[in-house]
């Protein structure tokens, strides 16, 4: 049977093989066909024609595309016109939410198969019947078509409403229904209030009584509906309004479409985006922390220098720079996982990271938590990245002090190899038999409720107060286990206290720790000019080269570092250099360096030596580069290998 209007269908292209291919397939549906490559003749055409359908190619220009989509939205006359845009690629996800806030309807990827993207286009030439049906007959006229549509009406991918002027439902599809959680006859007489969360009966009276009654048809705006199960679900409408043959109003069918998935790709989108703020963050903060750290390394040094070994303070200030160095590499460790670089994976014991932390939050907990241990040193070697196993116990061991800050307790840790065996595999989900090292860390603090234990992992969730925590400890922490191919589990009762199981696949070679001798500090007489804009570190570290037999000249930026070498070009043996200055950083200073002496010696240190590949250091004259902080040790090493 023919439709009783022949629709005309729109398609902005750039007439490629895959959509002529896709016209084709169109071309004996019983409608006119349109097709323009010019933007103002594809606005024109919108203005001055009734179109059922509009097609566009976002292979034309993603942007473009979607002004397009606002230009149709902005016309009166093409304002509710479906618009589906169709695409030879894979549409990007970002453009798919754009697409559908401006107004998309659909997307389609070419090819298509015949079935498919005919029975689509009718089912849109199917809705402009409709509408025109709504927009154009009176109520009798209407009643005698349901039949007809019904099928549409029901198999709709968006819910359908009819209901009173007064807000009282009168029919609905399956897809209404489902939303809602009613059957259609619960549903039929309800009131759409009844439905509708206080909060909006203003914003909804106001659309009708500004929008609708003025001009028919609503704008697409967003609200909210109450399930039947009382869940809120967030939802998507344009009411339009019903008259009869006289002009007079009869009632109003609205088109609902969930979109809680949507917000769900949005609140990932924006998860996405902080993740993204976070490497940012940490790459902005890297220089100024690492001089910091650079300023506590060097005057622990510089004191230890000037004490003797067997001085009671020579072991804290020795603590003090090996936790400086492990400040170091979290720092090194944030800015990789904002960058998403590899980490180093090496055979290592976990039991002396697990007493390292231990000696490092014993200075710190008060004395009325106990620190209990029972750490084996056999069998508790693992593969793993040593900075990453050391945050991992870190922040257990923090969360469990905050859990007896107020009354106090015991921190019991358990670090021993286990094996799984048949009997009990299915207690550890996803790990496969075998040997294994499993870390249990217990506390008998305040407890955490059973529906916030389910939560604990997901990133930035946290029962701290604002300000207190980020809510990324435990999500890292998670992500760093599941890395290693690990589990970790957590119990805990309320009033009780919590404990936390963390197994890794156990390493059945035992490596060999050697004892690590400090080098020894090598010495020299050559000139050097050292420049960084942090003025502890300059006065630090020239301090430590002078002890070393150096003539050090200091500077505090590259410009003034620049003028002083140009006047004194042969004087100086090497030059070191930070890397973040103002008005010239390092690299530029080495290269103005090297093109007056190019086989000067050029030490550059940096926060962050990511974009710092050899191949540019070459190219800049640069001899070495060293990550902030610096140790005297390594730069006075570095120094020699440079010149010598």
């Amino acid at each position: 049977m023919p439709l009783p209007i022949k629709p005309k269908i729109l398609i902005y292209e750039r007439g490629t093989e895959g959509i002529i291919t896709f016209k084709n397939q169109l071309a004996d549906l019983n409608c006119d066909l349109y097709s323009v490559h010019d933007t103002e003749e594809f606005c024109q055409l919108c203005l001055a024609g009734d179109f059922a359908l509009v097609f566009i190619d976002v292979n034309s220009g993603q942007n473009e595309s979607l002004f397009l989509v606002e230009k149709i939205r902005d016309q009166e006359n093409a304002g509710s016109t479906p618009i589906i845009f169709i695409s030879e690629e894979k549409i990007d996800h970002t453009v798919t939410l754009l697409g559908y806030e401006v107004g998309a309807v659909d997307f389609i990827t070419l090819p298509i198969e015949d079935i498919v993207v005919k029975s689509k286009t009718r089912t849109f030439l199917e809705l402009y019947n409709i509408r025109n049906s709504l927009e154009k007959n009176a109520e009798e006229r209407l009643r005698t078509s349901e039949g007809k549509y019904k099928s549409l009406f029901d198999t709709s991918r968006d819910g359908i409403v009819f209901m009173s002027l007064e807000g009282n439902i009168e029919n609905a599809n399956k897809v209404y229904c489902e939303l809602l959680g009613f059957n259609l006859e619960d549903l039929i007489f309800t009131t759409s209030k009844q439905h509708t969360p206080e909060k909006w009966w203003k914003s909804d009276a106001e659309i009708f009584d500004n929008q609708v009654m003025r001009r028919d048809y609503s704008d697409e705006y967003k609200k909210e509906y109450i399930r039947k199960d009382k869940t809120i679900v967030p939802v998507l409408v344009r009411t339009s309004l019903v008259r009869d043959e006289n002009g007079k109003p009869l009632r109003l069918l609205k088109v609902v479409r969930d979109i809680s998935e949507r917000r769900k790709m949005e609140r990932q989108l924006r998860q996405s985006h902080k993740m993204e703020s976070v490497g940012t963050l940490a790459g902005g903060i890297a220089h100024d922390f690492n001089n910091i750290l650079g300023a506590i390394v060097g005057y622990a040094q510089l004191a230890q220098y000037n004490i003797a070994k067997d001085n009671p303070a020579s072991e804290d200030i020795s603590n003090i720079i090996s936790a400086s160095g492990r400040a170091k590499e979290l720092v090194t460790q944030i800015l990789g996982f904002s960058r998403d670089s590899e980490r180093t994976m090496q055979p290592v014991r976990l039991n002396s990271i697990v007493k390292e932390v231990l000696t490092l939050i014993r200075a710190s907990f008060p004395s009325t938590i106990e620190i209990v241990k029972n750490i084996s040193t056999d069998g508790t070697a693992i593969v793993a990245d040593s900075t990453e196993m050391h945050q991992v116990v870190m922040n257990i061991c923090t969360n469990a002090f905050h859990a007896m800050e107020k009354n106090g307790g015991c921190l019991t840790v358990n670090l021993e190899s286990a094996e799984i065996v048949d009997d009990n595999i299915e207690l550890l989900t996803g790990l496969k038999k075998g040997n294994y090292v499993r870390l249990s860390i217990r506390d008998n603090g305040c407890g955490i409720e059973p529906e916030i234990v389910e939560r604990i992992f997901d990133p930035y969730f946290t029962t701290k107060k604002k300000g207190a925590g980020t809510g990324l400890g435990l999500s890292l922490v998670h992500g760093i286990i599941k890395n290693h191919g690990g589990w970790i589990d957590v119990k805990s009762s309320v009033g009780e206290g919590t404990e936390v199981t963390v197994v890794f696949p156990r390493l059945n070679v035992t490596p060999v720790e050697s004892e690590q001798k400090l080098p020894k500090l090598l010495r020299g007489k050559e000139n050097i000019l050292f420049v960084d804009d942090e003025p502890s570190l300059v006065y630090i570290e020239k301090i430590m080269l002078q002890k070393l037999g150096y003539n050090v000249t200091s500077s505090f930026s590259g410009v003034d570092a620049f003028e002083l070498f140009v006047k004194e070009s042969d004087f100086f043996d090497i030059v070191i250099t930070d890397m973040t200055m103002p008005g010239m950083t390092g690299l530029e200073l080495a290269r103005k360096v090297s093109e007056i002496r190019p086989n000067i010696a050029i030490i550059l240190c940096t926060g962050y030596n990511n974009k710092i590949t050899p191949d540019i250091a070459g190219e800049n004259g640069i001899s070495d580069v060293l990550l902030k902080p610096v140790e005297i040790r390594d730069l006075a090493t570095t120094i020699r290998t440079c010149l010598d």
